[in-house]
């Protein structure tokens, strides 16, 4: 959900399950992604955000150990992808905040997926994260990925995949 209002958000907050995540559409890095266990944990958030003027976006959460899937699109394909797994101790999986990536052999659903994210918002470059699970679920598309960590989960030189894209075009 991306509430226009305070009121909208609060009654979101009434009729979903808990837990939740809460984030910003500005953070990068994981930074801005949190998760309220219960209703009256939202609404401490909400108040905050609401403070500081920040639009948010509410989100089911879907328990995957702190794993999903970064995977690089340029035009109509795939051209690297990395499993991301986090700390016990936290349920974000990205690099900067210390997790783990690891080459990613994409299967038919996730390039699928991957592909119609990055044609749905008109990215001819981009990231999308995916989780994995009883459905693959794109949770972001991400115009100005960093390519330092995916580079070495993959030892591939994916920014010159992404220059050599952008050549041809």
């Amino acid at each position: 959900y991306f509430p226009a209002t305070t009121d909208v958000a609060t009654q979101i907050l009434k009729e979903v399950q808990y837990p939740i995540i809460m984030k910003i559409p500005s953070g990068t890095q994981g930074k801005g992604v949190m998760m309220a266990d219960s209703q009256n944990a939202a609404k401490s958030m909400l108040d905050a955000l609401e403070v500081f003027k920040q639009p948010y976006i509410i989100q089911e959460f879907v328990d995957t150990d702190a794993t999903d899937l970064r995977v690089i699109v340029a035009g109509d394909e795939v051209i690297a992808a990395m499993k991301r797994v986090g700390s016990k101790e936290d349920f974000r999986a990205n690099i900067h905040l210390g997790a783990k990536g690891e080459r990613y052999n994409v299967e038919t659903d996730v390039e699928r997926a991957a592909v119609k994210a990055a044609r749905a918002i008109g990215a001819e470059i981009c990231a999308v994260d995916l989780l994995e699970g009883n459905k693959t679920s794109v949770i972001e598309v991400n115009l100005s990925p960093g390519l330092k960590g995916i580079s070495a989960a993959t030892g591939e030189n994916v920014a010159e995949k992404v220059a050599k894209f952008l050549h041809s075009r």
